[in-house]
């Protein structure tokens, strides 16, 4: 069925076909959300987008295309299905018979003329009336629809908003990456992220990394910070010599924290130091800020960040 939309206000769509009436109405009701209702139907739908609106009206019409009726409720210039395509009804007569019978006329496509008798009671496939749908008035009224529909003028005109978050510390004085305000819209999910594409999530206990399928939790203040690999159990072994997809990604974490001036601590033996495992079997390796936002943190302060940050990382 070949429908054309139209705008009643704001947010408010109409179809209709083409004979003029409406054959259906899509209202959004939220962000997101679309309510949708269609001619000869009881339902009302949903969808999430203004252009899925328009495709769940195309399918409700096309479903409810047809419809069974009687002999007796047939009318001149109703379309009719049968097996071999599609007829135009010209004429529905009774016969005058004690018998009630029903002479009915139509011409198929092809203009070949064809009519019959039928008992009443007797079924049809007919292509469903349109009936003309009351179109939406909303009911706030003319002028508070006028004063909503301003308002959306003016939110799609303003420059959007910036989150400005920034990381811990930001209020010391001095340059530095951590007074740099994170340039993502101010209703962004997940990390936040500065000009330089340095990505951060706020913390309790520190500044999150993500770098998946590791995580780093640094403490800017104090210098520290740790690396947290994923379980053992989703490790694979690589080579006869050992080395496993989690090394390579290890490897891979800690290159991309250098430009964060993050790095790893080393150990006695002269890999990496190892905090500990958890639980379910991460392992937990020691970092350091190279430039800690406090000047010389004493053992104190370091020996407290480094046990909320060991807290932090589940050991």
């Amino acid at each position: 069925m070949e429908l054309t939309w139209n705008k009643e206000a704001a947010g408010i769509y109409f179809a209709t076909n083409k004979s003029g009436a409406v054959m259906a109405t899509a209202r959004k009701v939220e962000r997101n959300v679309w309510e949708i209702e269609v001619a000869n139907d009881n339902k009302v739908y949903r969808g999430s987008t203004y252009g899925r609106a328009r495709d769940i009206v195309a399918r409700v019409l096309a479903d409810q295309r047809w419809e069974q009726v009687r002999a007796e409720d047939l009318a001149e210039g109703d379309t009719l299905r049968f097996i071999d395509g599609e007829g135009t009804v010209t004429g529905v007569e009774p016969v005058g018979n004690n018998l009630g019978q029903l002479r009915v006329s139509y011409v198929m496509e092809n203009d070949t003329r064809y009519s019959g008798t039928f008992y009443p009671g007797s079924r049809f496939e007919r292509l469903r009336k349109p009936e003309p749908m009351m179109r939406y008035i909303d009911e706030q009224g003319a002028q508070e629809l006028a004063e909503w529909e301003a308002d959306q003028r003016a939110e799609e005109s303003e420059e959007p908003a910036l989150c400005g978050k920034r990381r811990p510390g930001w209020e010391q004085e001095g340059p530095g990456r951590h007074r740099l305000p994170c340039l993502r819209p101010a209703s962004h999910g997940g990390l936040h992220r500065d000009a330089f594409r340095a990505e951060w999530v706020e913390s309790e206990t520190g500044q999150v990394i993500d770098l998946r399928p590791f995580t780093a939790i640094v403490d800017v203040m104090a210098g520290t910070g740790v690396l947290i690999s994923p379980p053992a159990s989703e490790d694979v072994t690589l080579s006869a010599a050992g080395a496993s997809l989690h090394d390579s990604l290890c490897a891979d974490a800690l290159r991309r924290l250098v430009p964060l001036g993050v790095e790893a601590l080393e150990g006695e033996d002269g890999g990496l130091s190892l905090e500990g495992i958890t639980n379910d079997g991460r392992k937990v390796f020691s970092l350091y800020v190279s430039d800690c936002i406090t000047t010389e943190p004493d053992f104190e302060e370091v020996a407290v960040s480094i046990e909320a940050l060991r807290e932090a990382a589940g050991l």
